[in-house]
């Protein structure tokens, strides 16, 4: 029986989220499997967070994810992947002040 092990390093020179995904966000009420969405659409979460309690659960869990810190590297040398990355930082920064 091991009472310890060691934490597996992880490797940070490879790219760890899928940039195979074409997506901007727009998706349908539907494709989550979530019942209420499905039924109500997205103006359901918007009357949720009308009421005290729901609305700081819900600061309290974004708050915990802005505050953790992050680094936004491209996903390869090209001139392109650079220039996404400084328009992602730059609209991480707007949106930064809009919070």
């Amino acid at each position: 029986m091991r009472l310890w092990w060691r934490k597996r390093k992880v490797a940070l020179e490879r790219e760890h989220a899928p940039v195979e995904i074409d997506t901007f966000g727009e998706r349908e009420p539907t494709e989550f499997g979530d019942e209420v969405l499905a039924e109500h659409g997205y103006a359901i979460y918007e009357r949720m967070l009308t009421e005290a309690h729901v609305k700081a659960c819900f600061n309290l869990k974004r708050w915990s994810v802005l505050s953790a810190s992050w680094r936004l590297e491209p996903a390869s040398d090209t001139p392109e992947a650079r220039g996404a990355r400084v328009r992602a930082v730059q609209l991480a920064h707007d949106a930064w002040g809009r919070v």
